[in-house]
């Protein structure tokens, strides 16, 4: 043999082992890749499957919106309805309370007129102050011992 085939072959063993270690490289590489496109796929289905499960939800949320919003709505409408009602009941208890004010104004002027008609005279400022006046106060004190005192009992011959 000579000194130029074996050269030649010598230097071709080296590529070729050259080769080898780039192909073993390479296989190493595609390999990583192969797992990394695996475990993206995985991503992308769960992904997919966190989307579906977003829709539902979504679904959900809009169902019970509208249920919301038409409770509320309705609960709106009645509570429009009670404060009308309110206000009518508070302007008819205003003018009662006016007429009752006119009416107490009334009977507080009448009061000398009806002294003077039963004593025949003028009577004195200490009998007109001394009449019992009706005021918010007092009456709510005859409220209090009205419904404090207990249920009401009658006997023969006596006013309560």
């Amino acid at each position: 043999m000579s000194l130029v085939p074996l050269t030649l072959n010598l230097i071709l063993g080296a590529l070729l082992f050259g080769a080898m270690i780039v192909g073993l490289r390479l296989n190493k590489r595609l390999k990583a890749l192969r797992e990394s496109h695996a475990s993206f796929t995985k991503a992308v289905a769960e992904l997919d499957q966190a989307a579906l499960r977003t829709e539902d939800s979504l679904a959900e949320l809009k169902s019970a919106t509208l249920a919301a919003r038409t409770a509320l709505s309705e609960r709106i409408d009645a509570a429009q309805g009670l404060t009308e009602r309110l206000a009518r009941l508070v302007a008819d208890a205003e003018a009662k309370a006016d007429a009752l004010a006119k009416l107490e104004t009334a009977a507080s002027t009448a009061r000398p007129i009806l002294l003077r008609t039963v004593v025949g005279a003028e009577p004195p400022v200490e009998a007109v102050r001394s009449l019992p006046q009706s005021t918010p106060r007092s009456r709510a004190v005859v409220d209090d011992e009205l419904f404090d005192a207990g249920p009401l009992t009658l006997r023969a011959g006596a006013r309560r």
